[in-house]
């Protein structure tokens, strides 16, 4: 679920920064949101994210540093099917939320192909441990690479086809397995200020024996002189996903 937080975070700027074609400068960047679902679970269960980070852009070239944080809920869960324990640890039954930061993410995206018609964007990411091996953190390192692909209808319509890979840290007596994950998107720009895009998404489970995971998100962005800000919306597909995603998104220029 964590993982789905954070990447829903960049995704979010990944979809609006090209669409604002922003000049170069440093931006102050990030987002929030709030998921909600039952997943494999046999009662509801809520969590949530907020990012925060410093981005560079040239024309063609975007480096940026994102430190998030997490919050989880506390309540002991029990997977559909199983009974539940009979004896639980008391300190694990309490209802509540905690949260925490969490690993920071360090991202450079280069447009390596760029037209009237369309652009070709690839992606390479490292998750540095910091934060301590837990809820919150694998104490490992992660890697990701991704490429873009976006193709204008006319002056106003955008398909775009994104596809990431992430080699994840393991937790102790824990493995997690890589994931694949690739989004389609129809985008489309309203006068100058205002775009809106839907996409559908799926991603190979990071633990071995879930289904994947499959969503369908809605963003709407407006762009002003110095930046812009999205409002986001998602729906889980399937058990792995969250049941409803929404978030806010943000760029702004500093100099």
């Amino acid at each position: 679920m964590w993982r789905r937080c954070r990447d829903s975070l960049v995704a979010g700027l990944g979809v609006l920064v090209p669409v604002a074609a922003a000049a170069q400068g440093l931006y102050f960047e990030g987002g929030l949101s709030f998921a909600r679902g039952d997943y494999v679970y046999t009662q509801q269960t809520s969590g949530g994210g907020a990012a925060a980070g410093l981005a560079w852009s040239s024309r063609r070239v975007t480096a940026r540093v994102t430190l998030p944080y997490f919050v989880r809920d506390t309540q002991l869960l029990t997977v559909s099917g199983e009974e539940p324990p009979e004896e639980a640890d008391p300190a694990l039954s309490t209802t509540g939320h905690e949260g925490s930061l969490s690993d920071p993410l360090v991202q450079v995206y280069g447009e390596v192909l760029h037209s009237s018609h369309g652009g070709v964007g690839l992606s390479g990411s490292v998750k540095v441990p910091v934060v301590e091996a837990g809820y919150f953190g694998t104490g490992e390192w992660d890697f990701g690479a991704a490429a873009s692909l976006s193709r204008f209808v006319g002056s106003a319509t955008m398909l775009g086809l994104d596809v990431s890979y992430w080699h994840l840290g393991d937790l102790p007596d824990f493995p997690l397995q890589d994931t694949l994950t690739g989004t389609f998107t129809l985008g489309q720009a309203f006068g100058r200020s205002w775009t809106a895009s839907a996409s559908v998404s799926g991603g190979r489970s990071a633990v071995a024996g879930y289904d994947d995971a499959w969503w369908v998100s809605l963003l709407v962005g407006r762009s002003f002189s110095r930046g812009i800000w999205g409002l986001t919306a998602s729906v889980g597909l399937t058990d792995t996903a969250p049941d409803v995603t929404v978030g806010l998104v943000w760029r702004a220029r500093l100099n």
